[in-house]
């Protein structure tokens, strides 16, 4: 009976492991039938020459922007028409029967337009074709993006980057210029910034990685999150945490919630003029001068320096000077 049941037990597991892999590979191949967006599915592709640092302004009234900087002298705008999950091409629908489409040159600014012929609920009801765009620029472009339903992507750029989406998020990369973003209703991300940036969200969370320069970062209903910032900031939100992580203090730090945890860690060198208030205050402090409670630190370390204000309204504001 032991060997038996021994037996059953060591099918039960090879079924498993069998069951495991082939549900792995399943998921590997919907991933990739995803991910496999290619110029085959291309609406319309076009290749225009530019020369010095080109203006890209892209609208869509429902769709994604993607905006990619590279080597060379080419703009590539790559057009996607997509309905019910499918691509469209030219040989089975006519663009201008739901959108006044167009991409125009003039001079060294190139514009892409797909209005909708029809707003409001008929066009959602009729199921309209959504139109998203995949753009490779020359990598000192100049970029102005905006939709109103869709997700909008850049990265590689070295120059001024201008986005705003009603209904999705913003994913930030590898930019040396000046960010200005917006979302009424997405997350926005942002790494390997270098420059400055005013990003807000309405209704989501904020991610800064690996940053240098000024950044200004609002959200209405969610966390922020900021790692390896060389540089200074300025993050508030009305309803989640403000977590902060400096290498290197270059200009004032004010962190504010109202209704979240604040916490920041600074190298324990660095001078500032601390202005921390909570319902609970927690700090490692060293070379302190000013005063300290429960609630609130008012004072300098090490002789004093740039502001770092740390405020919330319902949680803990934490300092950390580490090592």
């Amino acid at each position: 009976m032991k060997t038996r049941a021994i037996v059953a037990e060591t099918h039960k597991t090879t079924l498993f492991l069998r069951l495991t892999f082939f549900f792995g590979i399943f998921i590997l191949l919907l991933t990739t039938a995803l991910l496999s967006q290619s110029t085959r599915d291309a609406y319309e592709v076009k290749r225009i020459d530019v020369s010095g640092s080109p203006e890209i302004i892209a609208r869509t009234s429902s769709g994604h922007i993607e905006v990619y900087g590279g080597n060379g002298n080419t703009v590539e705008i790559q057009v996607y028409v997509r309905k019910n999950g499918d691509y469209l091409s030219s040989n089975n629908y006519d663009i201008s029967d739901d959108y006044s489409f167009s991409i125009e040159q003039k001079g060294n600014t190139i514009e892409v337009t797909a209005k909708r012929l029809k707003d409001g609920w008929g066009s959602w009801m009729s199921k309209t074709p959504n139109v998203s765009y995949v753009i490779k620029v020359p990598r000192n472009s100049q970029v102005d993006l905006k939709t109103s339903g869709g997700h909008i992507d850049v990265a590689m750029i070295e120059g001024e980057v201008k986005m705003n989406t009603s209904g999705g998020h913003l994913t930030i990369k590898e930019i040396s210029g000046v960010i200005n973003a917006r979302t009424s209703g997405g997350h926005i991300n942002l790494s390997e910034i270098k420059g400055s940036a005013d990003v807000r969200t309405s209704g989501g969370h904020i991610e800064l990685e690996g940053a240098e320069g000024m950044f200004d970062l609002r959200t209405s209903g969610g966390h922020i999150d900021i790692d390896k910032l060389y540089g200074s900031v300025k993050a508030s939100t009305s309803g989640g945490n403000v977590n902060a992580s400096m290498e290197v203090l270059t200009g004032n730090v004010e962190l504010k919630t109202s209704g979240g945890s604040v916490s920041l860690s600074i190298p324990s060198y660095e001078g500032a003029d601390l202005e921390i208030k909570g319902t609970r205050v927690r700090a490692n402090l060293v070379n302190f001068s000013g005063s300290q409670t429960k609630s609130a630190i008012s004072g300098t370390i090490n002789g004093g320096g740039y502001k770092v204000s740390l405020k919330t309204s319902g949680g803990t504001a934490k300092l950390d000077l580490r090592d």
